[in-house]
């Protein structure tokens, strides 16, 4: 479980807006995880494609991170509704089957979406409509055979896109229009 690291309280030393909390059941994040960050513990299972995060309403949370368990087999929805302000969305080596337009809704600020080492298959049209923030996409090591050209409409800013290690057989070049900012697209091992 996650527990806080404690603070240095020394004359002279800086404050820091947060506070981390070290992991001790995982192996594989950071030495530490800072508060403005959503990490479950490693038995949460998600099982459900209605399934929503309980917990209060926080601006302050702007990452949910989630690596390694096998157990959260569908994305939760209305995360909005929680954690506003999220700009980075990790769901890493999960079991994550597919996603829908209600996974993402109303994350307007999402940068980063990184869903690499999952199960997915589809994406249901329109799923990114709201993150026209968004720089960075990872759907790499999945098992999508198809992504559909309007997936990436309202992403102008979109920098990267890996959708390495799938099934992919073919893209529409109608995918990357009016994608100026695009600097890296990761095509490889796919069908």
């Amino acid at each position: 479980a996650l527990q806080k690291a404690k603070k240095d309280n020394k004359p002279g030393s800086i404050e820091k807006n947060w506070m981390p909390e070290i992991c001790t059941t995982c192996t594989t994040c950071s030495d530490c995880v800072p508060l403005d960050t959503f990490h479950p513990f490693s038995n949460t299972s998600i099982n459900g494609t209605s399934s929503r995060i309980i917990a209060q309403y926080n601006e302050e949370v702007v990452r949910i991170y989630v690596v390694n368990n096998r157990a959260i087999r569908f994305l939760p929805i209305s995360i909005n509704k929680v954690y506003p302000k999220l700009l980075r969305y990790v769901f890493k080596r999960c079991e994550i089957q597919l996603i829908t337009r209600e996974n993402f809704k109303g994350l307007f600020n999402l940068e980063k979406i990184k869903l690499s080492g999952n199960q997915i298959e589809s994406i249901e049209s329109g799923s990114f409509n709201d993150q026209i923030e968004l720089k960075e996409l990872d759907l790499s090591s999945n098992k999508l055979k198809y992504f559909n050209e309007d997936l990436l409409i309202n992403q102008k800013k979109l920098r990267i896109i890996d959708l390495a290690e799938n099934q992919l057989k073919t893209l529409s070049q109608k995918l990357f229009i009016d994608k100026k900012n695009l600097k890296k697209i990761d095509l490889r091992l796919n069908s």
